[in-house]
């Protein structure tokens, strides 16, 4: 009865206990979709690789762990060998090995149980000039726990070169690394230079907890971290005494044993990234989230395998692959990363965020396309060649591009630059051509603009064909549509206008009448039309708007001095081939004169109305 009830508190206990949570939890769901970048552990540059990112401390552990599958290891199953993939830690750049690289360790046993040497006899170990024991090639006898002498360093070299454990691809990527021990026996320090190697004691102490890779035992791993208490006792280099090794006892110290006992082989090594884009954790057919400890897989730049190109927008992904291909989106929201990926068949395509959505397994369905934001993810297409991933990562795409090119002027020089201030557009290389070429614009006559846009490193025009139709930027010139829009295969972009070069108004002749004295308003013959002359010479008889009589006009019939009267209008229709001078249109003012009586009383003098020219039609 008692454990009954103890049963019975412990599920009522929980149950209170998830309740009083549960709302936390769905407040934290709610709040935790801000999306971000993805983890540098399921995703990192080359540059992260080699700098402090997964660096270790001089302590041992690292702000960062992140792991990438690299060859295969063995692997025994009810006593069947097999080879499996294998993991190992990112230490960062050794900078005793020439060129972009990385150390790294293996996290599991590379081989089979290992002897570090067969029998505890002393062994020759023949040496190469300028290892540590003099300036020409020799021998010398060692003890057996020598490592350059050891069957265990010998081991190493097999695998190196192994197919099983290596493609040839990847023991291509393989640096060698020049690495020093102690010979205990003739009390001197030697080097070997190995593509794989076992690691050192930090010192001969049996409490310490740190063992060392890289060049110059640069990388210090602490137990913690790097050979937790979940692994096998394996071999290092350190010599104890004359037929002793040490061996780390993952999750406590070293251990001093004799060479010819068995203990499992974690290797060092150091891998070229001169080629290697990014790693990541992304796999194809595992859409949805992703394990933020995954480990990762190298991609080499596909810049030059055919690969296709990819790029994108706010809301869309353009692919143009080049034979089947597999597109990647890797992203993050909250503290959970994800990634989508879908197989494609050398068909151009546009990949919306919507469909994205639909596309990812249900365990991401508290996402939305309104929460992905494609800048803040890592998207690319891969292709394996040659046993190696090759990737093209997306650019940003370019939608449109406004275009601003002097309007060519008669006798005037044709611009010979254009203005393109999208982002984006690389404003050093807007040369405009012309068809016809000239020195000097002619009147009457149709130019066309020609301009080819360079985008700027990161991005790329849209120039996609897909099944449903072309998918293009536009252009605009001068605030209007261009001609023509083409995707150049080089991926610049060429745009063209038309400009048609009209006539320039110069002069406006402005009308003036004179009448006789006395003479009634409504005789007055107001002309309908006036004479405008182009900077081509070229005269334009052109249409007025109704006249319009200024309010200051006071004109009296019966007075016998002159009179000036004033009325204003503007051009009503300008000809196709003739340019307005304003965007309000010219002034036209007519002046009519109302001549003074001839009777030989008229002495008051003239009369004339001033207007203020200050009206436009």
């Amino acid at each position: 009865m008692k454990n009954r009830l103890n049963i019975i508190t412990i599920t009522i206990l929980s149950l209170l206990l998830t309740i009083t949570l549960l709302p936390l939890s769905i407040h934290a769901e709610e709040t935790s979709l801000e999306p971000k970048e993805p983890d540098v552990s399921v995703f990192a540059t080359k540059e992260q690789m080699m700098d402090g990112t997964f660096a270790p401390k001089t302590d041992g552990t690292a702000a960062n762990y992140g792991k990438l599958v690299f060859g295969k290891r063995q692997s025994s199953d009810n006593g069947v060998l097999s080879y499996v993939p294998l993991e190992w830690y990112i230490l960062g750049k050794d900078d005793g090995v020439s060129g972009d690289n990385t150390v790294i360790f293996a996290s599991s046993s590379i081989a089979a149980w290992q002897k570090f040497n067969s029998n505890l006899d002393e062994k020759t170990y023949s040496y190469e000039a300028g290892t540590g024991y003099g300036e020409t090639e020799g021998s010398i006898t060692v003890y057996p726990s020598h490592y350059g002498a050891s069957d265990l360093r010998d081991k190493l070299k097999n695998i190196a070169t192994d197919t099983s454990h290596f493609i040839t691809a990847e023991q291509n990527l393989l640096n060698a690394t020049t690495i020093t021990t102690k010979d205990t026996l003739n009390s001197t320090y030697y080097t070997t230079t190995d593509k794989l190697y076992t690691l050192e004691a930090e010192e001969l102490n049996i409490s310490n907890k740190i063992i060392r890779a890289g060049s110059d035992n640069s990388k210090s791993l602490s137990v913690s971290s790097y050979w937790p208490y979940d692994e096998e006792r394996f071999w290092l280099r350190t010599a104890a005494d004359s037929d002793d090794c040490w061996e780390a006892e993952t999750g406590y110290y070293y251990q001093d044993e004799l060479v010819d006992h068995y203990f499992l082989l974690r290797p060092a090594s150091n891998l070229n990234l001169t080629d290697v884009l990014f790693a990541s954790a992304a796999k194809y057919g595992e859409d949805g989230e992703l394990a933020n400890d995954a480990p990762m897989t190298l991609r080499f730049d596909g810049s030059n395998r055919n690969i296709g190109n990819i790029s994108y927008d706010n809301n869309n992904i353009y692919v143009a692959p080049s034979g089947e291909v597999t597109l990647f989106v890797q992203g993050r929201n909250g503290d959970q990363n994800w990634v989508y990926s879908v197989n494609l068949a050398g068909t151009s395509v546009r990949v919306t965020k919507e469909i994205m959505i639909n596309d990812i397994n249900s365990n991401l369905s508290y996402l939305s396309a309104s929460d992905i934001d494609l800048s803040k993810c890592k998207i690319w297409i891969e292709d394996k060649i040659d046993g190696l991933t090759y990737a093209v990562e997306a650019k940003k795409a370019i939608n449109s591009v406004d275009i601003t090119i002097d309007t060519p002027i008669a006798n005037n020089p044709l611009a010979t630059n254009a203005t393109c201030n999208t982002t984006g557009v690389d404003t050093t290389k807007t040369k405009v051509t012309w068809d016809p070429a000239s020195e000097t614009v002619d009147y009457f006559k149709t130019y066309e603009a020609s301009v080819t846009l360079t985008p700027e490193t990161g991005y790329v025009f849209v120039n996609l064909n897909t099944a449903g139709g072309l998918i293009k930027a536009s252009a605009t010139v001068n605030g209007k549509t261009a001609k023509s829009v083409t995707g150049n295969t080089d991926g610049t972009l060429t745009v063209t206008y038309d400009f048609i070069v009209k006539d320039k108004i110069k002069d406006i002749e402005q009308p003036a009448l004179t009448y006789e004295n006395g003479t009634p308003i409504d005789e007055f013959k107001f002309p309908d039309k006036v004479k405008v002359t182009g900077y081509s010479g070229k005269e334009y008889q052109l249409a007025i708007f109704p006249w319009d009589a200024h309010p200051d006009n006071n004109y009296d019939p019966e007075c016998k001095v002159e009179q000036t009267l004033v009325y204003l209008s503007g051009l009503k229709e300008i000809p196709g081939g003739l340019d307005n001078r304003n965007p309000d249109g010219p002034d036209v003012k007519l002046t009519i004169t109302i001549k003074a009586a001839k009777t030989s009383n008229n002495t008051s003098g003239n009369h004339t109305v001033i207007i203020p020219d200050t009206s436009v039609r």
